[in-house]
């Protein structure tokens, strides 16, 4: 027997198992573990004013607790389409906010670079399970007459924000269309729906065709 075959029938413990995971896994398969474990490490995503970045880091189980405690405002929680505004908006204004649906965790941010503004969605959590969901964003008039939306499947929060961009990933307005949007005070309507993706066992549709 080989070292390589005896190596392989070791099994290793997840590195986070401090943070709850009781996994453990050969070593030619520990590593693509790590880097989808649930238990590992993420960042707080909320960017406050200023901008700051939050310095919070911590376990997946522990960021819904630390981003309703610290951040109640940035939060919505629930399935469905949420409606927010965004005061005073600027050709170059970023905000974001936090969509709990599913049980799971979602970025959104808006954001304006480059006379364009962008909508995007980030699921936070093991980054293969991100396409589980897809994202329907949409920038809206006050009234909710009119209304500019895309949908896409649901990016990985391990992305970069400018990868996704440069990708195509998310909606895209020239801020012109985003001003003829906004109310008298300049205040800007988004519209965020988090749907899940069927599985391929799953219908797409329960009515009958004829």
């Amino acid at each position: 027997m080989t070292l390589e075959t005896i190596a392989r029938q070791v099994l290793y413990p997840c590195v986070y198992k401090e943070n709850g995971c009781q996994d453990s896994f050969p070593v030619n398969l520990i590593l693509d573990h790590q880097e989808n474990c649930r238990y590992s490490a993420f960042t707080c995503p909320i960017v406050l004013v200023g901008p700051k970045i939050c310095p919070w880091k911590g376990s997946l189980s522990q960021m819904r607790d630390h981003l309703l405690n610290n951040h109640s405002n940035y939060i919505w929680e629930g399935t469905g389409a949420h409606m927010s505004k965004k005061n005073g908006v600027t050709a170059t204004g970023l905000y974001n906010e936090v969509i709990i649906a599913f049980g799971e965790i979602f970025y959104v941010q808006f954001r304006g670079q480059d006379k364009n503004y962008y909508g995007l969605v980030k699921y936070i959590g093991p980054k293969g399970q991100a396409k589980e969901y897809k994202s329907s964003v949409a920038i809206i008039s006050k009234d909710e007459i009119e209304k500019v939306s895309a949908c896409y499947v649901t990016s990985s929060y391990a992305e970069d924000t400018e990868d996704i961009i440069a990708d195509g990933k998310c909606l895209k307005l020239h801020f012109d269309v985003v001003r003829k949007l906004l109310d008298n005070d300049g205040n800007m309507y988004t519209l965020v729906e988090i749907l899940k993706i069927p599985s391929s066992s799953e219908p797409l549709y329960d009515g009958v065709g004829t």
